[in-house]
């Protein structure tokens, strides 16, 4: 039987810097939003960025209480709070995605106008 040594205690190293990086991750998240938001267009893209970012503050609040009181219930509520902080975010991505694709469409289609229309008047 091989020697395996004793994993370091990774929460303890690791769990406080963590959270307060997704505490300041989320914080930015839900303030771009909601400047993003201050648009109609930015809206599409600044309410599901502020829902990612209060999902991210709360996968913050469960890892910080499991660092705390060693309850394994609230990592998992950590967990999934994050999954759905990074789901919204792939969904924000997949959107400005399609919005980029829209927008160079209609911008090409604009310039095939203006051009066709220039070589009919010349």
């Amino acid at each position: 039987m091989e020697y395996q040594a004793p994993l370091p205690p990774v929460p303890e190293i690791f769990m406080p810097r963590l959270v307060k990086d997704m505490r300041f991750v989320g914080i930015w998240w839900i303030v771009y939003g909601a400047l993003q938001c201050l648009s109609i267009i930015g809206a599409i893209i600044g309410i599901p960025m502020i829902f990612a970012g209060v999902r991210i503050r709360e996968a913050a609040d469960g890892f910080e209480a499991y660092h705390a009181r060693q309850d394994v219930g609230q990592l998992g509520y950590g967990f999934e709070r994050q999954g759905r902080g990074f789901f919204t975010w792939k969904v924000i991505v997949i959107i400005q995605l399609a919005l980029i694709v829209v927008s160079l469409l209609f911008w090409g289609l604009l310039m095939m106008l203006g051009l066709g229309a220039g070589l009919m008047n010349w």
